[in-house]
């Protein structure tokens, strides 16, 4: 799926002033469902796919765990400052639900929240 995402400057950048605090990207997403961690051969030619769609970001979510093969590979995309890179797994998730409940509350379809 391709996304238009809006993100932050990153920390170090300067700023112009006038400037939107806001980066607009376009975003390759994709997610996994898996009750195993997600290693990368899940995710294979993230680069490649995102020369593709022209995107300069991507984001994965996971129902479970990212390995740390994986991770580490994400976190060179999104070190080498050239792309955007973020992930969330179960626990990102289910913590990002919890902090905004109207989201579960518009999705009722999709979410169910266990208390």
């Amino acid at each position: 799926m391709i996304a238009d995402w809006f993100t932050l400057y990153p920390a170090e950048s300067l700023i112009p002033e006038g400037t939107p605090p806001l980066v607009p990207r376009k975003v390759l997403v994709q997610i996994k469902t898996s009750s195993k961690s997600v290693n990368k051969s899940a995710v294979k030619d993230i680069r490649d796919t995102m020369d593709d769609h022209k995107a300069s970001g991507y984001f994965l979510a996971v129902s479970s765990q990212i390995t740390s093969n994986l991770t580490d590979y994400l976190d060179r995309i999104r070190s080498d400052g050239r792309l955007w890179a973020e992930w969330w797994n179960r626990i990102e998730i289910e913590e990002r639900l919890n902090a905004y409940p109207e989201i579960a509350a518009k999705y009722h379809d999709l979410v169910n929240r266990i208390e």
